[in-house]
């Protein structure tokens, strides 16, 4: 299924960018959409969701390359408790290429919205 959507997505159009990063971070990661994303900059609440500076990228002891991604706010979590998912490297369904790619597309400071997915982008030109 991801590799459909991924054939149907321009990962070059910010809007389609946000969804494949989504897609791959919950499905890998076993997240909830809302655990990953915020739908208006109105909405969003840095306590809550995920932000720009939530997600690091480094690399393991063996110099292989896994993504972190810090839940400020998460269903199976404690009241204030910040949960980590953890991604390895997934051949052409990858959510670390899906990070490094939407931080290329879309552009953000270190306290915006890892993810907007209604409110920014409408409609391709």
């Amino acid at each position: 299924m991801l590799r459909h959507l991924k054939q149907s997505l321009d990962l070059t159009f910010p809007f389609d960018v946000c969804i494949w990063a989504v897609a791959t971070c919950a499905f890998w990661g076993m997240m909830r959409f809302r655990e990953v994303t915020v739908k208006s900059q109105k909405e969003f609440d840095g306590l809550k969701h995920l932000k720009q500076r939530d997600a690091f990228i480094p690399k393991d002891l063996n110099g292989k390359d896994y993504a972190r991604l810090d839940l400020p706010s998460a269903k199976t979590a404690k009241a204030r408790e910040i949960q980590s998912a953890f991604f390895t490297v997934k051949d052409d369904v990858c959510p670390i290429k899906a990070l490094r790619n939407l931080s290329r597309v879309v552009p953000a400071g270190p306290d915006d919205p890892l993810c907007i997915l209604l409110e920014r982008y409408q409609g391709k030109d």
